[in-house]
């Protein structure tokens, strides 16, 4: 699959499902796995580091707080970091999606209602049974969409057009994302001529992010491509 889409789609990148890669370690850190300690370090390495360099020190204290340096299933894994780890991938669009969700979904919405030993008369009853219930709940939510609005946190002219303009849980997710810049705090850090260095904090959090400026191009880059143009 990796090597034809290299050829079909080149200016893409292929990577694992995080989801499967999850479950797939159940078995190998049986051991682990339920350890809330470890369960931070590795979950931070899934989806909570923003730069490589995060990425790496956090696997290594890992490695190295619980003596896996001879694990041969983590060191695949570490093999494959590139295809799993979001901190390797920001020069490319993902829309934040790290697993095959959709696929997943409808594979369980499936699942429930088949057994092994349904004749296959049942499963296409029960199929078009399923189908149609979801097609009648997309239905109303195409109706609920074009006939109401939804309830606005903010009353500004940008919420009132997103919410025009967007399903209600597309507006949803555009409003939490908005929001959630109110409570951010940007200080500036340096400047040398016409470039600026920022420091950007959100209230409640720890991390802390560079922002640099260049006030005669208007180019605003960011490490963790959060804050660019």
């Amino acid at each position: 699959m990796e090597n034809a889409i290299g050829i079909v789609f080149p200016q893409t990148r292929h990577r694992l499902c995080t989801w499967h890669v999850a479950k797939d370690a159940t078995q190998p850190l049986a051991g682990l796995y339920t350890n809330p300690k470890f369960s931070k370090y590795f979950n931070k390495c899934f989806y909570g580091c923003l730069s490589e360099s995060e990425f790496e020190d956090t696997w290594d204290h890992m490695i190295k707080t619980f003596k896996l340096e001879n694990h041969s299933w983590l060191q695949k894994l570490y093999s494959l970091r590139r295809k799993w780890c979001s901190a390797f991938n920001l020069d490319y669009f993902s829309a934040n999606i790290r697993f095959i969700q959709r696929v997943e979904s409808t594979n369980n919405i499936f699942h429930q209602i088949s057994t092994k030993t349904m004749s296959l008369t049942s499963f296409v009853q029960h199929y078009e049974q399923k189908t149609a219930y979801m097609r009648l709940a997309e239905l109303e939510e195409d109706f609920c969409c074009k006939n109401g609005m939804p309830h606005l946190k903010a009353k500004s002219g940008i919420f009132k057009q997103s919410a025009s303009e967007y399903t209600i849980k597309i507006f949803s997710f555009f409003e939490k994302e908005l929001l959630g810049y109110f409570v951010v705090r940007l200080d500036e850090v340096c400047n040398v001529g016409a470039k600026y260095v920022f420091e950007a904090i959100e209230e409640g959090h720890e991390r802390v992010y560079k922002i640099h400026f260049d006030s005669i191009t208007f180019n605003i880059s960011c490490p963790s491509k959060l804050f660019e143009t």
